[in-house]
């Protein structure tokens, strides 16, 4: 089964990266592999980079673009 995006916390809300931790804890236990949702900061994509690094089960990571504000100020005209 795949967890959609909404099934995540934002990194930056209180105790969001230990709660991603137990997530991926629990993934892990039935082979289930990870791809946290990242809320497009510069800080939020530090905080994502460090926690992929000590989650054994990650598999890919957003990674904000340079056009992507731009992109969406655009969808939401």
């Amino acid at each position: 089964r795949r967890i959609g995006r909404y099934a995540f916390r934002d990194l930056l809300v209180h105790e969001a990266v230990n709660v991603i931790h137990k997530i991926a804890a629990m993934a892990e236990a039935f082979y289930v592999s990870l791809a946290p949702h990242n809320p497009w900061s510069p800080l939020s994509t530090a905080i994502s980079l460090h926690l992929d690094a000590v989650i054994p089960n990650f598999l890919i990571q957003e990674i904000p673009t340079a056009g992507a504000h731009a992109d969406r100020a655009r969808l939401l005209q």
